[in-house]
């Protein structure tokens, strides 16, 4: 047998709060790196060492992780402690916005990454063929047309333009901003009197786009590869 090289991290150096469960205090920190398996973080709060925990990890308003991870070692470092996080449970929403974060930050780096991360778990397949399905499932094409959103809990109604799809995730734009984490349903409008595209999800991430449009990610309830050709058939 082989030994496969670990996922690949990504080097941020990027200030964040952390705030734990149970608590409503957050404590400032830093990311140093991370990928969809863990990552290092620096703060000056003690978090322990071998033990479960979980929290939320605020990257910027609009892209908040919520993550549970075991403090796998702990450093100190010059007044402060330096963490191994190994990510015991991260949801697709959550890996969506680590995408959508790195894709705004490092653009170029994010294809590889994302490519990256969908092989890695995918376990040990070799075949080149399988990776390249794997990865259509998570690949974001062009694709402009409308979609009116509902909010499930307010029953507040919108309507926006979509920008990118993929089979687990639409990005948006609106002239009307939602509140991260809002269960949606969503209709696609397709052309040629063909009937909406009906989906759910929630709201990943969200962040102005000029002065007068909200750039929004929706992760999809279940992966619909049948709706996307579909839509892009049409």
């Amino acid at each position: 047998m082989h030994n496969r090289r670990h996922l690949q991290r990504w080097q941020l150096e990027r200030k964040a709060k952390l705030r734990l469960e149970g608590r409503e205090e957050c404590v400032d920190c830093q990311v140093k790196d991370i990928n969809l398996k863990g990552m290092k973080l620096s703060c000056r709060s003690a978090l322990g060492k071998d033990r479960h925990i979980a929290f939320s990890l605020i990257l910027k308003e609009q892209f908040v992780l919520r993550l549970e991870a075991w403090v796998a070692w702990q450093r100190a470092v010059d007044g402060h402690y330096l963490y191994g996080l190994y990510f015991t449970k991260i949801k697709d929403a959550d890996k969506e916005a680590v995408y959508q974060f790195l894709q705004r930050q490092l653009p170029e780096q994010a294809k590889q990454f994302w490519g990256a991360a969908v092989a890695d778990e995918k376990g040990d397949r070799a075949m080149e063929g399988q990776r390249l399905v794997d990865r259509r499932v998570f690949e974001r094409l062009p694709a402009e047309v409308a979609v009116r959103l509902l909010d499930t809990a307010s029953g507040q109604e919108l309507q926006a333009k979509s920008v990118d799809v993929s089979a687990k995730g639409i990005g948006l734009l609106a002239a009307e901003n939602l509140h991260l984490g809002a269960e949606l349903e969503l209709w696609l409008k397709l052309p040629a009197n063909v009937e909406p595209l009906y989906s759910r999800g929630t709201l990943v991430w969200s962040m102005p786009e000029g002065k007068e449009q909200f750039r929004m990610g929706i992760n999809l309830e279940k992966a619909d590869l049948m709706g996307l050709g579909r839509l892009l058939r049409a």
